[in-house]
């Protein structure tokens, strides 16, 4: 098997600014939102560590599954959603 290589100081700063618009944009939501921001975190934090696990555990079952294949399903699902991208914005304008 081969290791993917470590990101190198320009993708983790980018990576960094992104996240860090993200959380900017989600605070602002919560004060239009007139939500209690702890319930909110609460909820976003377990649903995010559930789910998180539950990639983990399904992507190691479906690397066991499908092994080398799982480059070309991801491929041909890659494919499918540019088809279906371009035959939204050729037939229907959106």
């Amino acid at each position: 098997t081969t290791v993917a290589p470590v990101a190198g100081g320009t993708a983790l700063l980018m990576v960094a600014f992104a996240t860090s618009i993200d959380a900017a944009v989600a605070g602002a939501t919560f004060v239009g939102l007139r939500q209690a921001v702890a319930v909110s975190c609460v909820v976003i934090g377990v649903t995010t560590f559930l789910l998180s696990g539950l990639g983990v555990f399904l992507g190691k079952a479906a690397s066991v599954a499908i092994g080398p294949r799982a480059q070309v399903f991801g491929g041909l699902v890659l494919i499918a959603l540019a088809i279906k991208i371009v035959i939204e914005h050729v037939y229907f304008g959106a």
